[in-house]
């Protein structure tokens, strides 16, 4: 049986780290979902606009040393792989100077060109230059600790230990959040709100170096300097850190755009809604972060497709369900949660979001396996391509459609990613059905929120949400049954 058949996918160890990796991730999106609204009702919208912009320029930088982590991941889960410690220490070292030099790098970038990004770039009131300015400066001291965060999620990641790397996620990611809350009740200074968040970046770290001194001892038995064996992964960590560069602008220029051309009350209405679906991504990311250091130590051996197609089919029904469910009562959740004026300029948007967050979340398949089986160069030329004529669709859907044409943008940018990565990886993904499986699901979407607008009734629309979701778990036993009988011949 091959090592890439289905028991591989489903195994005890697979779906022990899956659910290590979801629920890190689950307990600060809840906390998003019971702070959102209090900080906007304390902030006001606009300052809550500055306060998303601070997270989505944060976010920008963070991108810039993922390269190099991936990389050191994929060594460092073959070494342990294969019980290989000799180097180890040299190869911590190595990584660890590149991406603090990075970070230190896009710290000083971020510092100086302050003024200039609070003057010149942003759409940013009078009244809160000031505070923005401020708040850059302390983002800048943040990036350094955030690749010192980076460092150690990285070696625990590639030693499987996912549990504690949940706990790290759990802690910080929730006081993205809990820090603008509780200070948005005494003090609504943006640069103190981020200094916490500094602070509690800083105790995490010294956390997971204590759990990487527990875990990994042979790795800090040194020698440390001898990083000429090492220099290989630069190579491949240069295509990634090169596709990091341009995630940002994939991922976040539509934000900066808005910031830039918008109020920055679009930038809330825009943004609020989008930051909790796309923790829809939270399960493939769950998913993908698990095998990434797997599909790494086992690339040169023969690979079937069959479960690859099972994962692809089997995350389709599940963000199926799950779109299904959030567009049943999009816009009466909008109100619920964080009032009339979000109803208003936020519901629109909801369609457009759930089917980006859909092709997003089955592109991670593809491109992850590209990562892992060294491919990287692929995947960045794909998004090279891609990225020059999004900021040019995107800049003039924004001045055109206001906040409507960055969604329209968004959506069409993930559809041609999806189209991109599943050709480029077609060793293991190509199959007709992969494509047609998606353009029933989006039809079929379509169709359903159609359906949904028209009617008022709650009780009609539970009904037929019923109905969706108990054919598309006829759907899902029909798959795991199919494949489960492929497992045994």
């Amino acid at each position: 049986m091959s090592a890439y058949d289905l028991k591989t996918l489903i195994k005890t160890p697979v779906a022990r780290n899956t659910f290590y990796s979801l629920t890190g991730q689950v307990l600060p999106m809840g906390v998003a979902l019971i702070s959102i609204p209090f900080i906007i009702k304390n902030l006001g919208v606009e300052k809550f606009g500055l306060l998303t912009l601070c997270w989505t320029i944060l976010s920008v930088f963070m991108y810039f040393d993922v390269g190099i982590s991936r990389s050191f991941i994929k060594q460092m889960a073959e070494n342990i792989q294969n019980n290989q410690f000799e180097g180890a220490g040299s190869l911590l070292s190595l990584v660890g100077v590149i991406m603090l030099s990075i970070s230190c790098i896009a710290a000083g970038v971020l510092f100086f060109s302050g003024p200039l990004l609070t003057n010149k770039a942003f759409n940013i009131p009078p009244e809160l230059m000031k505070e923005a300015q401020k708040a850059f400066y302390i983002l800048a001291l943040i990036l350094p600790v955030i690749s010192l965060n980076s460092l150690v999620r990285s070696l625990l990641e590639s030693a499987h230990r996912f549990d504690k790397t949940n706990y790290l996620n759990s802690f910080v990611g929730s006081f993205n959040y809990l820090s603008p809350l509780i200070l948005s009740f005494y003090h609504q200074s943006l640069s103190m709100m981020f200094m916490v968040i500094l602070l509690v970046r800083l105790l995490a770290f010294l956390l997971g170096l204590l759990w990487c001194l527990q875990v990994l001892k042979p790795v800090f038995q040194g020698p440390y300097g001898n990083w000429a064996p090492h220099f290989h992964i630069i190579k491949y960590g240069f295509w990634l850190t090169l596709t990091n560069f341009i995630a940002p602008v994939l991922n976040y220029g539509d934000r900066l755009v808005i910031g830039s051309l918008l109020p920055l009350s679009a930038l809330s209405y825009y943004v609020t809604p989008y930051e909790v679906l796309s923790r829809l991504w939270l399960l493939p990311d769950a998913i993908v972060k698990v095998m990434f250091p797997s599909w790494a130590a086992r690339q040169n051996q023969k690979m079937s497709s069959r479960p690859f197609q099972f994962l692809f089919f089997a995350l389709l029904l599940m963000m199926l369900s799950l779109i299904f469910l959030i567009q049943s009562f999009s816009k009466e959740g909008l109100r619920l949660w964080v009032g009339e004026a979000f109803a208003t300029n936020s519901a629109p948007l909801i369609p457009y979001f759930l089917l980006a967050v859909l092709m997003g979340a089955l592109t991670r398949i593809p491109y992850t396996w590209l990562q892992a089986t060294g491919q990287i160069k692929r995947a960045t030329v794909i998004q090279v391509l891609e990225s020059l004529g999004y900021l040019i669709f995107l800049w003039w859907s924004v001045k055109e459609f206001q906040v409507m044409g960055a969604a329209i943008a968004l959506l069409v940018r993930l559809f041609f990613e999806y189209a991109l990565f599943f050709l480029f990886a077609k060793r293991v993904f190509y199959h007709v059905r992969v494509f047609l499986s998606l353009f029933g699901a989006i039809v079929a979407f379509m169709g359903y929120t159609y359906l949904m607008n028209q009617l008022t009734s709650w009780s009609i629309k539970a009904l037929i949400l019923l109905v969706a979701l108990a054919i598309l778990f006829w759907a899902g036993k029909i798959l795991i049954s199919q494949n489960l009988e492929n497992a045994k011949q």
